[in-house]
């Protein structure tokens, strides 16, 4: 267990939990830490049903949005990963904008970035990250506006 929390590798804890859940029985911080891998790999895994539902549905955007949202917060679980890759090519035009978007906001080129983000709504209107960035930005750009 402590070998595979080392190398960060959450997902072979999560595949062989019972014997984890036996083995940290008698060892309360441990148990602390497996129940917090395990709730993480279950929020993973919960998204990536979630995206390949929506893939199903052929909506490839909110499908790449919805896994994108989890790779965020956990970048380092390769089913994730490879979920996120295949959705990406399926959805390329829309993560393009997304993706110029986010990285000429973080250039601090407003205007720009702001072009991407409606760009990115008129290609998939119900985006989050679109919206939030438009929002975001519009608030920067125009503070006054209501």
């Amino acid at each position: 267990f402590d070998q595979l929390l080392s190398q960060k590798n959450f997902r072979q804890i999560y595949d062989d939990q019972m014997r984890f859940i036996a083995a940290t029985a008698m060892y309360p911080e441990k148990q602390e830490q497996l129940r917090t891998v395990l709730t993480d790999m279950q929020q993973i895994e919960k998204s990536i049903i979630q995206a390949q539902e929506i893939e199903k549905r052929g909506d490839y955007p909110g499908a790449w949005e919805s896994a994108e949202k989890a790779f965020r917060k956990y970048p380092d679980d390769n089913k994730l990963n490879n979920v996120r890759s295949s959705l990406t090519i399926k959805a390329s035009e829309f993560v393009r904008s997304i993706t110029q978007a986010e990285e000429l906001e973080q250039k601090n080129q407003p205007g720009s970035s702001l072009s991407w983000f409606l760009k990115a709504q008129n290609a998939y209107p119900p985006s989050e990250f679109a919206r939030e960035g438009v929002e975001r930005l519009t608030k920067q750009i125009l503070p006054d506006a209501t």
